[in-house]
C-alpha cells in the first residue's frame, strides 16, 4: 500500500514539475520574442543612422548601395555557419545511446509479450501429455 501511495505522490510531483517547467518556458519564449522584436527595431534604426551618415558623404543612391552591400555581407557571414552547422559529437553520442535504449526496450517488450504465450503453450502441452497418459491407463486398466 505504501509503494502505491509513494508512486502516486511521485507522479503528482512530476506532473506539477512539468507544468511549472512549461509555464516557465512559455514565459521565457514570450520575453524572447519581445526582446527579438526590439532588437530588430534597433537594427533598423542603426541602418537608418548609417544611411544618414553615408548620405552626408555620398549621393543617396550610392549611400543606399553601400548600406545594402554591407547588410548583404553581414547576412552571408551569419548564414554560412548556420547552414554548415552539423550535429556535434555529444549529439551523435546521445542519439546512439537513445537508439540503443529503444532497441533494448523493444526487445524487452517483445520478450514480455511472448512470455505469457509461451507459458500457456507449455501448460497446454504438459496438460495433453498428462491427459494422454491418463486416458491410456484408463483404457488399459
Amino acid at each position: 500500500m505504501r509503494t502505491t501511495d509513494l508512486t502516486k505522490i511521485a507522479a503528482q510531483a512530476e506532473i506539477l514539475r512539468f507544468q511549472r517547467l512549461a509555464r516557465r518556458q512559455g514565459l521565457r519564449t514570450a520575453y524572447g520574442v519581445v526582446a527579438g522584436l526590439f532588437a530588430l527595431l534597433v537594427l533598423m534604426l542603426l541602418n537608418a543612422i548609417a544611411w544618414q551618415v553615408l548620405d552626408r558623404y555620398f549621393q543617396q543612391i550610392y549611400a543606399t548601395i553601400i548600406l545594402l552591400g554591407t547588410n548583404f555581407v553581414i547576412m552571408v557571414g551569419f548564414t554560412i555557419p548556420a547552414v554548415r552547422s552539423k550535429p556535434g559529437r555529444d549529439e551523435r553520442d546521445a542519439l546512439e545511446v537513445r537508439n540503443r535504449a529503444v532497441e533494448e526496450l523493444q526487445k524487452s517488450l517483445a520478450i514480455t509479450a511472448i512470455l505469457p504465450v509461451a507459458v500457456t503453450l507449455l501448460r497446454a502441452a504438459r496438460g495433453k501429455r498428462t491427459q494422454g497418459g491418463l486416458l491410456r491407463r484408463i483404457r488399459h486398466g
